[in-house]
């Protein structure tokens, strides 16, 4: 006990002129109800300078076992409290006051999780998939040294009061596995389901930016379906014979509400390429499902207003044999207001120019 209190105080000491140690700055509320996750336990706290809620993330291992771990630990930590990107949720810092461990203290969100988030059928995952992937994207680009999440899934992305995904738990399997008195897998943390299968069948299970597409590929196919992948499966072995096995079906359109379009079933499969080289970074990833959505609002424009839209390409076409094109543009942009694209006007333009109804610039 004496021990790890020492440990505990050394940490502190060290955190302090980094600026990340809040444990005269926090406070944890006992009588708000609390969350077991797969490596902490969630409770409500208070900043008491500001009186804003925050998450106290209890945990569960003892804390490092020597200077150089608790160097390594406060060093990742302090990093993460620079991350500044809107699908990120930033760490605020730590505080050792509670359980004789480390917790971490981050923003807390009124929205509850993604999984949790999207079983209201009225919810479409699309918008929140794209927030995730850039939200990974910025994670995996970060300098000097890329954060790789290493546990994605709907529970590990947070949902602001507007809506926003925001990504959570990053980075901690190594950090606690490596810095902590504490062995960490994927079996331990209950991510089997959204595993690479090149992870699972490693003895190392050491998490990687390839594993961390395959997770997403995996994240999508929970929040389309509303459930977790492979879920009648049990036991380590099980699941990884599963998962070695293949991609999962296809769901129907049924299941998905009809979102999972032959465009996103197609990235899912890209995520799920057996081999760890040929998936997409998760910049070509926020690049397809961007295409996917130019796709998804074309398709979105009525005959109606197409009918429209030509009807106005050919009353400007004298307009524009004067000098008008600026007329025509802002026609065609009132048109594409109403599925919110400006990349739709782009688009839309060019084809007028293909085809004849207008000059090309």
């Amino acid at each position: 006990m004496s021990y790890i209190t020492h440990e505990l105080k050394q940490l502190s000491g060290l955190a302090t002129p980094l600026g990340i140690n809040l444990d005269e700055v926090v406070t944890r509320d006992l009588t708000s109800r609390y969350v077991r996750g797969s490596h902490a336990i969630l409770f409500q706290g208070t900043l008491r300078h500001t009186g804003s809620r925050v998450a106290v993330k209890v945990l569960r291992s003892g804390p490092p076992e020597d200077v150089a771990a608790i160097k390594r630990v406060l060093t990742e930590l302090y990093h993460w409290t620079r991350l500044d990107h809107e699908n990120v949720l930033p760490i605020l810092g730590i505080t050792t006051s509670y359980d004789l461990t480390v917790s971490l203290v981050i923003k807390w969100m009124d929205g509850g999780n993604a999984h949790a988030f999207v079983q209201d059928p009225n919810v479409d995952p699309r918008p929140l998939l794209l927030g995730i992937a850039r939200g990974l994207q910025y994670l995996h680009e970060c300098q000097p040294n890329p954060v790789i999440h290493g546990d994605l899934k709907g529970p590990n992305v947070l949902i602001s009061e507007q809506g926003q995904p925001l990504l959570t738990d990053y980075g901690l399997p190594p950090l606690l596995s490596g810095s902590f008195s504490v062995s960490v897998s994927v079996q331990s943390l209950g991510a089997l389901n959204w595993t690479a299968p090149e992870i699972l069948e490693s003895e190392e299970q050491e998490i990687t930016i390839p594993g961390d597409i395959w997770g997403f590929g995996m994240t999508a196919l929970e929040l389309f379906t509303r459930q977790v992948p492979f879920r009648n499966i049990e036991g380590f072995h099980n699941i990884r014979r599963r998962v070695s096995a293949g991609p999962p079906k296809r769901p129907d359109a049924e299941s998905t509400y009809a979102r999972m379009t032959d465009e996103w079933w197609s990235i899912c499969m890209l995520c799920w390429h057996n081999d760890p080289s040929s998936r997409p970074d998760a910049s070509s990833l926020v690049s397809a499902i961007e295409r996917a959505f130019d796709i998804m609002r074309m398709e979105c424009v009525s005959p109606a207003t197409e009918s429209t839209e030509h009807a106005t390409v050919r009353e400007d076409d004298t307009a524009q044999s004067t000098g008008g094109i600026t007329s025509t543009e802002s026609k065609i942009t009132e048109v594409a207001q109403h599925v919110d694209m400006f990349s739709f006007v782009r688009k839309l333009w060019g084809s007028f120019s293909r085809n004849g109804n207008g000059s090309a610039r």
